[in-house]
């Protein structure tokens, strides 16, 4: 085979592009600690236009929800509504992490909203602040969305 030397440096141009791209890793933490409906919308509408931005420059991507207390309230909604149910179903599907500090809902919270826990795959953290400051070391970066 006879390249030229344009489609060599095209190829060249493509591949680092590409390697690039796929190199840059986003890694964001969404801290939920408010029982305002208003802001949870607002994170969760935030979530998503932050997975499409990704998904059109094609970086990798870790995101992660975390819940405390507060927070749990927007799970309970999200257990009760289901549109809001769907809308962080699609949010798991699309490789959003969902954690849940594990003071956050009762015994009897966790066995009533156990499809839901199940569905999400939710990982139960002992301390929200805590795992906030070990993802902050980790690289993450750190979006509230809490009481004030």
């Amino acid at each position: 085979m006879n390249f030229k030397p344009p489609f060599i440096l095209f190829m060249l141009t493509t591949l680092c592009w590409g390697e690039g791209i796929a190199s840059e890793k986003v890694q964001v933490i969404y801290h939920i600690g408010t029982a305002d409906p208003h802001q949870q919308q607002v994170a969760i509408l935030n979530i998503e236009n932050h997975l499409v931005d990704i998904r059109a420059k094609q970086l990798l991507a870790k995101i992660k929800i975390l819940m405390d207390r507060e927070g749990s309230l927007f799970f309970k909604r999200a257990a009760d509504e289901p549109q809001f149910r769907k809308q962080l179903v699609a949010l798991h599907q699309q490789g959003v992490q969902v954690l849940l500090e594990e003071s956050a809902l009762s015994a009897q919270e966790k066995s009533e909203y156990r499809q839901l826990i199940n569905q999400l795959n939710v990982e139960w953290v002992d301390h929200a602040v805590l795992s906030l400051v070990n993802l902050q070391q980790q690289g993450y970066a750190y979006i509230p969305y809490v009481a004030r």
